[in-house]
């Protein structure tokens, strides 16, 4: 049994409930592969946000509203930020700051409306966070298990996802993480069915070394903050 067995299980037990009743962000299993931010990483993520030139009274204000909202799903370990004066998962910080920085390099690109397709969507939290900060469309390629879940999760926030061939623009691509801990079969058939139809891109890097996963020019950075020994933030 592999680590997402239990993950897929997991998801799968809490999607026979209503949403209210679901408890996957504070289980044990769930935990191993995501809402495993410490308060000390959730700190420092806030720091940079905080540091972040959109930062503003009602940026903050915003924080506050879509870290309350994001957490009354899925019963999450919280927190306190007394610089926000809230308890919530510190996982919110990884996402309001991993928006950011999307937002930033769509900004960069001069791209009006991101045409936004997530590889490892996890339950919809990145997707929620970033439509705080912009319009786009967006898809996801995903488990089955996980896809039901963020379908319902964008559903219940008044969000749309779609399948990615419903994006008619350029695709953006976005990964936090997932692709590169995937094993190479799975690697492979994303770049063969996702990356190789996508004109920009975003991803967090972990577990390996970076490879010319895409025809693409790379440009490579450490990740800030640097969470895992030679994590990266990959960008084309």
């Amino acid at each position: 049994m592999t680590v997402y067995d239990g993950y897929r299980s997991v998801i799968a037990t809490d999607m026979v409930k209503y949403p209210a009743e679901w408890t996957f962000k504070s289980n044990a299993v769930y935990q191993q592969i995501l809402e495993h931010v410490t308060l000390e990483q959730g700190h420092e993520y806030l720091r940079l946000a905080m540091a972040h030139e959109r930062w503003s009274a009602r940026f903050r204000e915003m924080v506050c509203e879509t870290a309350l909202r994001n957490d009354m799903y899925g019963k999450p370990v919280r927190a306190d930020f007394d610089s926000l004066g809230i308890s919530c998962s510190p996982t919110n910080m990884r996402y309001l700051w991993h928006a950011l920085c999307i937002w930033d390099h769509v900004r960069s690109l001069r791209i009006q409306r991101p045409q936004f397709v997530e590889i490892g969507g996890g339950y919809g939290g990145l997707h929620l966070w970033l439509s705080k900060m912009g319009s786009f469309d967006y898809a996801s390629c995903d488990l089955v298990e996980a896809k039901a879940l963020q379908e319902q999760y964008a559903a219940i926030h008044g969000l749309k996802l779609v399948e990615p061939d419903q994006l008619l623009g350029e695709r953006f691509l976005v990964s936090a993480y997932a692709f590169s801990e995937f094993e190479p079969p799975v690697r492979r058939f994303y770049e063969d069915g996702i990356v190789k139809t996508c004109k920009h891109g975003w991803l967090l890097w972990n577990m390996i070394l970076v490879y010319e996963f895409t025809d693409k020019p790379l440009t490579i950075t450490d990740e800030v903050p640097l969470t895992g020994a030679g994590n990266k933030v990959v960008t084309f």
